[in-house]
């Protein structure tokens, strides 16, 4: 059981950093982790395990993150593709909930919940 959320917890979102207060407990977008309990609702409840969500600016720039970076601003999560599903089937689900930013990785996805249009990529 989380605090943000029934499946996720602000510790799960840490900066990787962890050299200052907001590194360690991050104020995640309440609209990121709602469309990420509404993804995983829509794998059949299959579980997402955050591996990188808010990091900051000196971090964001150690990773090669962009200068604009929505992990910056806590609206961002990148997490492994759930069991069973592929990167189409991820790209799918995370356009049907409403992401407006999707990435693909060949290991991961990139998800967040930026202002103005729907942006996908593919880095596979």
């Amino acid at each position: 059981m989380g605090d943000l959320s029934p499946n996720f917890s602000r510790h799960e979102f840490s900066c990787s950093a962890k050299r200052c207060d907001k590194c360690l407990s991050p104020a995640m977008d309440a609209r990121l982790i709602d469309l990420l309990e509404q993804f995983r609702a829509a794998t059949g409840g299959k579980p997402i395990r955050p591996g990188s969500g808010y990091r900051c600016p000196w971090f964001n720039g150690r990773a090669g993150g962009s200068f604009l970076s929505q992990h910056q601003y806590s609206k961002a999560v990148d997490f492994a593709y759930p069991d069973g599903l592929s990167p189409r089937d991820c790209l799918e689900i995370a356009k049907e909930v409403g992401f407006t930013g999707i990435g693909l990785y060949s290991t991961y996805m990139h998800v967040d919940v930026r202002d103005g249009e729907v942006v996908i990529w593919d880095e596979r």
